[in-house]
């Protein structure tokens, strides 16, 4: 059985700015869109402590589909976007960044599917041609999800994802 037991995580100085800066932020949004986040927040935090690449594949999908497609009806196609939203909110203008996060985005969604529909997953995934270990692909996504998280905080709401999408920010 896993456990999140990893001993005493001692903030760095980095790290203590950080909640300085954001926490404010979080108290600032109105209680439905704190609300909302609650899930991601949650299933990033065990994502971040996972040991097995299931279990983390998994949760960070959650966390991450929650932050992405929270307006989406069940029935809708989820996995385009999915990897278009994120990378038109973490790309910015550039496309090359944009190509790249679009690619680690779909490479988690298929990890979580896998995850969710085998019970298991490669050690090595393939992303943009390339095989890499699959908990690099995790650790990536992890980032990403964190940065999702920030640019809702410093927004202040949920991106216009049409808006953006079609260029008109978010």
């Amino acid at each position: 059985i896993e456990s999140y037991n990893f001993g005493v995580y001692e903030p760095t100085e980095h790290d203590i700015s950080e909640a300085v800066r954001t926490y404010p932020l979080f108290r600032k949004l109105d209680k439905s869109l704190r609300q909302s986040l609650l899930v991601p927040l949650q299933r990033l935090n065990a994502a971040a402590r996972r040991h097995s690449d299931v279990d983390r594949a998994i949760d960070l999908g959650i966390a991450l589909e929650a932050l992405l497609l929270s307006d989406r009806e069940a029935k809708d196609s989820l996995a385009l976007p999915f990897r278009l939203r994120g990378a038109y909110l973490l790309g910015g203008n550039d496309v090359n960044r944009r190509i790249e996060i679009e690619r680690l985005f779909n490479c988690i969604y298929d990890l979580r599917s896998k995850a969710v529909h085998t019970g298991s997953i490669s050690q090595f995934s393939k992303l943009a041609g390339e095989q890499r270990p699959t908990s690099d692909i995790l650790n990536d996504g992890l980032r990403m999800c964190s940065s999702i998280i920030f640019e809702i905080l410093e927004l202040g709401r949920r991106p216009n994802w049409s808006r953006l999408i079609l260029g008109g920010g978010a």
